[in-house]
């Protein structure tokens, strides 16, 4: 019986040296397999970087873009703002010449008498009758009452375009309707 403690420390002894060589060994594949990590992490971090630097690119080129669209767009507005004045403008002095033609029509109409007092009147003066012109309506000088379906549909809670619908004016019109509206109140 003492030859089986003996095998007992032969045993032992064996699996201590069999252990011992084992250990470097797994610190040799823990040590290769931590280098492999760190290389596949630095592999997965470059691509990461890539694709970063790639979406940058991509929204740099995006962003000019739209700022060129923008610009373009502008200078069309602008455009379309110049000749809206210059129509404007068109418009006011084809209004105040149809005014000037209006006004002097209407002094060429009437009837200027120039008698002459050293003339004798010789002449008996024949007062003529005019017809009396037909007295037109009034119309109300206030923007409600050349508009009140308008304004009577507003106050309904009627919506822009469904008023737009209902009086056939559009609906840019119907707010500047609205609009003077209001400053007319505000003067008054």
């Amino acid at each position: 019986m003492n030859l089986d403690p003996l095998w007992y420390v032969v045993i032992i002894g064996a699996a201590a040296i069999f252990y011992a060589f084992m250990i470097p060994r797994q610190r040799k594949e823990q040590t290769s397999n931590q280098s492999e990590i760190v290389r596949e992490v630095e592999e997965t971090l470059e691509h990461f970087m890539d694709e970063i630097d790639q979406d940058n690119k991509e929204l740099v080129q995006l962003v000019t873009q739209m700022k060129q669209d923008f610009v373009l767009q502008q200078n069309v507005l602008g455009h379309r703002i110049e000749q809206l004045e210059h129509r404007c403008q068109q418009l006011e002095l084809q209004q105040a010449q149809h005014t000037m033609v209006n006004e002097h029509v209407a002094v060429a109409v009437e009837p200027q008498f120039v008698v002459d007092p050293t003339v004798p009147s010789a002449v008996p003066v024949v007062e003529t009758q005019r017809d009396p012109e037909p007295e037109l309506p009034m119309e109300d000088a206030s923007i409600k009452g050349r508009y009140a379906e308008i304004f009577a549909l507003y106050e309904d809670g009627k919506s822009m375009d469904m008023i737009s619908k209902k009086t056939g004016l559009p609906r840019g019109e119907i707010q500047l309707i609205l609009q003077l509206s209001k400053q007319e109140a505000s003067r008054d």
